[in-house]
C-alpha cells in the first residue's frame, strides 16, 4: 500500500511540474507576442493618457484635422468644414466585426431618435466588404454611408486613423471643429444627443 501511495504522490508532483512548466512557456510567449504586437503598432492601451496618444477612441475635445476629407457612397465630399456648425453623428463599423453586428440595433433605434433637423449621420464602412450589405440595408435611410477597404493597407490615412479611432464600433459626435463624444454604445454617445 505504501508503494502505490508514495507512486500516485510522484505522479502528482510530476503533473503538476509539468503542468508549471507547460504554464511557465505558455506566460513567456504570451509576453513576447504582447512585446511584438504593441512594437509594431497594432496594440494600443485601453486607458487614456494625458496625450491620448494609443487610446480606442478619441478623447472630447479632440480638434478635428483640417484635412479631414470623406466621400460618401453617392460621391459627395465632406470635409472639416462640413463639422464646424451643428452636431454631426459618425459611426464606424468594420467586418467581421461581431459587436458591430450586434450593436446594429440600438444604433438604429438610437439614429431614428435622433432630431429630425440634425444632419444626417455618416456610417464608415471599413475592413472586406462581406458585412457592408446587411449593414447598408440596417441603416438604410438613417446614414450617409462611406466605404474606406480594408483598415490596415490605408494605415494614417484613413478617416479612422485621422480621428483616432482604433476599436469598432465607434460613434462619434462631432460638431464645432471638435470631437463632442466618443463610446463604443451608441445609447452612451447619442442619448441625449449635445446641444
Amino acid at each position: 500500500m505504501t508503494d502505490t501511495l508514495w507512486l500516485a504522490t510522484g505522479l502528482a508532483l510530476a503533473t503538476g511540474l509539468a503542468a508549471l512548466l507547460v504554464g511557465l512557456t505558455l506566460a513567456r510567449r504570451y509576453r513576447e507576442l504582447h512585446t511584438a504586437l504593441k512594437d509594431s503598432g497594432l496594440l494600443r492601451p485601453t486607458t487614456p493618457n494625458p496625450t491620448n496618444e494609443g487610446t480606442w477612441l478619441p478623447a472630447p475635445g479632440t480638434q478635428i484635422p483640417p484635412d479631414l476629407t470623406i466621400k460618401t457612397k453617392a460621391g459627395k465630399l465632406i470635409t472639416a468644414t462640413d463639422f464646424a456648425g451643428p452636431d454631426v453623428v459618425m459611426i464606424f463599423l468594420t467586418s467581421p466585426c461581431n459587436a458591430c453586428r450586434a450593436a446594429l440595433p440600438n444604433l438604429r433605434k438610437a439614429l431614428t431618435e435622433l432630431p429630425p433637423d440634425s444632419p444626417s449621420p455618416i456610417a464608415v464602412l471599413a475592413g472586406d466588404t462581406t458585412a457592408w450589405p446587411d449593414y447598408l440595408v440596417a441603416l438604410s435611410g438613417l446614414v450617409r454611408p462611406v466605404e474606406e477597404g480594408d483598415i490596415n493597407t490605408q494605415k494614417g490615412k484613413s478617416t479612422a486613423d485621422k480621428l483616432n479611432v482604433h476599436s469598432y464600433p465607434a460613434v462619434l459626435v462631432l460638431g464645432e471643429g471638435k470631437i463632442k463624444r466618443s463610446s463604443m454604445t451608441p445609447e452612451a454617445t447619442l442619448t441625449p444627443l449635445p446641444k
